[in-house]
């Protein structure tokens, strides 16, 4: 069935189903059932080669998912590919029972890693950090082994990776797990002193210097805020990692709201549900009326929400970027896809600072 002379073909293709479909026993009901589901395919059917190309990508991509679901969803998103964004990629790995773990000096790649049960961060997420420093600290790696501490890490990569690479990976917690008895803070005085070393060592001088040097292990011993934690967290890798972004609001109790997961069982119903933002797709009504598709979450589960032109209209221009979300709408069900036909949003209030950063941080993410 194509579109191309649909009107002409369709009448004798249904004759020819129907007179099969009664000769093998199957009911009038379900021969229009059939049909009607083959209609609805011809908006976005292919040709047979296209079809069973597809089909074998789709079939490929389910076993991976199914055996492989660690390396599938780090291929996935270091792809770069697809509707989603990189943190609801995360978001389904986490739902999925999969471990998202934060860089590692030693143990993160460019890409994305999975192995087992786990994802590892790769140094593409991190903000900030140049491509070649992150290519210079995997090749130092492989050359000499894995870095043994912070000071180690300084002395080995000093002429690839400059300060403002080192003090990005400080701040995405990429020495975390070597350097167990230093805050971060620390880590950046010790870097700060390293690199001030490094500059006067070069800089010629016509007076001998006779005092030593500023010593390099400069401790912070007071403990690191895990709010300021949190908030370096999205800065640098564009989401959180430790906890889910609808935990900042305070007024967000699941026990108040339908849960995503829970959708299923309210269709037909109104009903009042949180999500976090994730994309998007505008598109326009045959009257030239723009409505919008909307992909939210919330930690049981992806769903799907329509804004038709006069919601639209009230709340589109609110609703680009990733952010938290109350909506009302009602649940509506078509050939097994369940979706909230929203009429009303509205927007709660954060409950931590590092929030603030985390709309600008996670629309990159």
């Amino acid at each position: 069935i194509s579109k191309k002379h649909r009107e002409k073909k369709l009448p004798d293709f249904y004759a020819r189903f129907v007179r099969g479909a009664r000769e093998n026993g199957v009911n009038p009901d379900t021969i229009e059932t059939v049909w009607q589901m083959m209609m609805g395919f011809d908006g976005y059917s292919f040709c047979k080669p296209h079809s069973a190309s597809y089909t074998l990508v789709a079939y490929k991509s389910a076993y991976l998912r199914a055996h492989y679901p660690a390396e599938f969803m780090a291929s996935v998103i270091s792809n770069g590919g697809g509707y989603y964004s990189c943190f609801g990629y995360l978001s389904e790995a986490k739902r999925m029972g999969l471990t998202v773990l934060t860089p590692d000096i030693n143990r993160s790649d460019i890409p994305y890693t999975g192995i087992g049960r786990e994802i590892r961060i790769g140094f593409m997420q991190i903000k900030g950090l140049s491509q070649e420093a992150g290519e210079a600290i995997v090749r130092e790696r492989e050359r000499n082994g894995p870095f043994v501490s912070f000071r180690d890490f300084l002395r080995r990569t000093a002429s690839h990776v400059p300060f403002q690479d080192v003090r990005v990976l400080i701040k995405a917690g990429c020495f975390d797990a070597i350097c167990t008895d230093d805050t971060r803070a620390g880590l950046m005085w010790q870097a700060l002193a390293f690199f001030h070393r490094k500059k006067e060592q070069q800089t010629p001088t016509l007076f001998d210097r006779t005092h030593p040097p500023a010593p390099l292990r400069t401790r912070v011993r007071h403990g690191y805020p895990k709010d300021l934690m949190l908030k370096q967290e999205i800065e640098t890798l564009g989401f959180p990692v430790s906890v889910h972004p609808l935990d900042f609001y305070r007024e967000i109790r699941p026990v108040d709201y339908v849960r995503a997961g829970d959708l299923h069982k309210h269709v037909g119903r109104t009903v009042t549900i949180i999500g976090w933002l994730i994309t998007g797709k505008t598109i326009r009504t045959r009257a030239g009326d723009p409505m919008k598709f909307i992909s939210f979450e919330d930690t049981t589960g992806l769903y799907e929400t329509v804004f038709f032109p006069a919601v639209y209209r009230r709340y589109g221009h609110m609703l680009s970027e990733p952010r938290a979300c109350i909506l009302k709408g009602k649940v509506s069900e078509d050939a097994g896809a369940v979706c909230v036909v929203v009429n009303h949003v509205r927007f709660p209030d954060r409950a931590c600072p590092a929030e603030e950063n985390l709309q600008s941080g996670a629309r990159h993410g």
